[in-house]
């Protein structure tokens, strides 16, 4: 089986540090993220986060030991995106940021290209400038895209729009929203959802149901999450070998164009 995990991370040192004012001042809580005095331990259905300190080492690597790790673990390839937040840097600097950290992607890529690939970091005031340049499968937009032409990739089992779905088709008609079809319609035409390392059954039948399997792309949200009992997972779900070959590498593959790679 063939596994492809398209939300897995990198993180650029002078991206965090240009965006540390700001995000200091409006989102001091991020740096307490997963590095609590009392940490949740390992257990059944408990997959806990990798201490930040731990997360942001891993997450500077884009060579051998992240391979390594991924051969541990059975992943065949990671689509990797800057976490680091360049809509918080000066703009002045945000295009030099965005390129320089493009740049190391594109040498990540271009080193292991069977097992690495990248979205860009875009500056949202200048996105044109980065994109340009780059050689790169999608971007990653730290906040809110909105045009109707976009596939759009939503982590974290769908962001919880799955479960409202239903409810924003009885109240808003495609009259109401100028849409020539209703929002779940819209949604699965343009939105592919993915667990974000979320291995739990629950919300995987619930996405089944609605947004269905032609739609979920596999994420693991490497570094924040380990890749242990990624596989695991896979192997214990009840579909058939078609479906499987579906959600962990065919629909990467025809959303990212990645056949041939």
């Amino acid at each position: 089986m063939t596994l492809i995990c398209i939300e897995e991370h990198a993180i650029d040192q002078s991206i965090a540090e240009a965006a540390n004012p700001v995000l200091a001042r409006e989102a001091p809580y991020m740096r307490m993220q997963s590095s609590s005095s009392s940490p949740v331990h390992p257990g059944p259905g408990r997959r806990p986060a990798v201490d930040i300190k731990e997360a942001l080492r891993l997450g500077a690597d884009l060579g051998w030991e992240r391979i390594r790790r991924m051969d541990e673990h059975g992943i065949d390839m990671q689509i990797v995106s800057w976490t680091s937040p360049i809509q918080l840097v000066p703009d002045d600097q945000a295009i030099a940021l965005c390129r320089s950290a493009n740049d190391s992607l594109s040498k990540a890529v271009t080193a292991h290209p069977d097992r690495l690939q990248g979205l860009a970091a875009l500056p949202w005031q200048q996105p044109a400038a980065a994109v340009d340049e780059l050689g790169l499968r999608g971007v990653l937009i730290l906040g809110r895209p909105g045009a109707g032409f976009l596939q759009v990739i939503s982590g974290h089992w769908g962001e919880m729009v799955p479960f409202y779905l239903s409810r924003l088709d009885d109240v808003l008609s495609p009259g109401d929203t100028g849409l020539s079809r209703t929002i779940t319609e819209v949604y699965r035409s343009n939105v592919w959802v993915t667990p974000s390392g979320m291995f739990h059954r629950p919300q995987f039948d619930f996405v089944r149901a609605v947004v269905g399997l032609d739609r979920l792309v596999w994420s693991v949200d490497y570094p924040f999450l380990h890749l242990d009992g990624t596989r695991e997972f896979l192997d214990e779900l009840d579909i058939t070998p078609e479906e499987r070959e579906k959600i962990t590498h065919l629909n990467a593959e025809r959303l990212f164009g990645l056949r041939g790679v």
